[in-house]
């Protein structure tokens, strides 16, 4: 059993993504064609094969969903299921004011065209009510989802929920892997990628790129965005394995999980952000977004929200390893001096980092008592 599957535009992928990475951490099995499809599938064979494996099939209403051929043949496919079930299968959800199609004219529906918390409440409680909540999938197939909010900031709520009922359910020796990990899309961001793409298929053509070094400065933008886009999937795969299916460390590391989102998201979103400068269209969206991994102070101190960051050097084994933190947190000559808050937003999000891009260490042991602090 599939769970719950989204019929929907593609017009309207960033609100159903956001319903869907709501709706996991609800912990319901979701069926969402950009996560169970890949290059190479066929549609009908998927599409339909979901629906009749699916306990409920939630329709996503707007504009664009009406007008689509196959939103209208999985709605068909759908009232076919629950005449043959003989109970409620498909559950309408309204994401803008449409001509809803008269089939389900007469139904309740959840209305999300003008808020969120609310309708998606309502939308559980129905799912609930039929038990949907019961299925448990094997530990491979459970998604965790990562919502950004404000840009750049981790939804904590929506994580934390969704791995206290994986650490419920599994054993520890289950491993995550990077097909776990499901980031929302957000709308702006996608748009903001879409610019440089375009770019990159302008470039090959058109007399402005004639210039060497326009045509590197496109691909560079591009490749710094891919690159802190794959360091965030491993860094949370390789973070959650640590901490939480080996619990090496009873530390609250969802802050540090935050933190090293917040650093990874941070560099793509300012990176897309100044890009687009050279276009027309212009998007607010990253303007404000503080990057650590630069090398202008002030702004480093931004993106911690204080006042001034120092560099400081870390010995583990015999290894110095630089990192940066605030002075304040910074009581004494070892880790002892050191506050669980600074070790989880500081030390352990920085680690991370130079272990997956300079590789400056093997493992990271996880144990911080007494290793040397050194001002750099």
């Amino acid at each position: 059993m599939n769970g719950i599957f989204l019929s929907y535009s593609s017009d309207d992928r960033p609100i159903v993504s956001k319903v869907a990475c709501h709706l996991l951490s609800e912990n319901f099995p979701i069926w969402f064609d950009i996560w169970n499809m890949e290059l190479g599938d066929s549609l009908l064979e998927k599409i339909y094969g979901g629906i009749s494996d699916s306990f409920f099939l939630i329709l996503f209403l707007s504009k664009s969903s009406v007008k689509s051929e196959w939103v209208m043949k999985e709605l068909k496919a759908a009232l076919n299921k629950e005449e043959k079930i003989q109970r409620k299968f498909l559950l309408p959800v309204l994401i803008e004011s449409c001509d809803i199609p008269i089939e389900i004219s007469d139904r309740i529906y959840a209305d999300f065209s003008r808020s969120f918390t609310s309708p998606f409440e309502k939308l559980v409680l129905a799912i609930k009510s039929f038990g949907a909540d019961q299925f448990i999938l094997p530990f491979e197939k459970q998604l965790i989802p990562i919502v950004f909010n404000h840009e750049v900031e981790l939804d904590n709520y929506i994580l934390d929920k969704r791995l206290n009922y994986i650490r419920s359910n599994y054993q520890q020796n289950n491993e995550f892997e990077a097909n776990q990990i499901v980031v929302n899309i957000d709308k702006d961001y996608m748009l903001l990628r879409q610019k440089i793409l375009a770019e990159i298929d302008k470039s090959s053509h058109e007399e402005f790129y004639s210039i060497k070094d326009h045509r590197r400065a496109i691909h560079g933008a591009y490749n710094v965005v891919v690159a802190f886009e794959n360091l965030l999937i491993k860094g949370i795969v390789y973070m959650l394995n640590e901490i939480l299916v080996k619990r090496h460390l009873g530390y609250t590391f969802d802050k540090s999980v935050f933190w090293f989102c917040k650093m990874m998201r941070s560099q793509a979103v300012s990176t897309l952000h100044a890009f687009q400068k050279r276009s027309t269209n212009y998007i607010e969206y990253g303007r404000k977004a503080s990057r650590f991994l630069t090398i202008h102070k002030n702004e480093q101190a931004s993106f911690y929200n204080v006042d001034k960051l120092y560099a400081y050097v870390i010995n583990i084994d015999n290894r110095y390893i630089k990192f940066c933190m605030d002075p304040h947190e910074y009581l004494g000559s070892n880790t002892n001096d050191i506050s669980l808050h600074a070790i989880t937003k500081y030390i352990v999000p920085q680690l991370v980092y130079n272990k997956l891009v300079h590789n400056e260490f093997d493992t990271i042991d996880w144990v911080f008592d007494n290793m040397d602090i050194l001002n750099d």
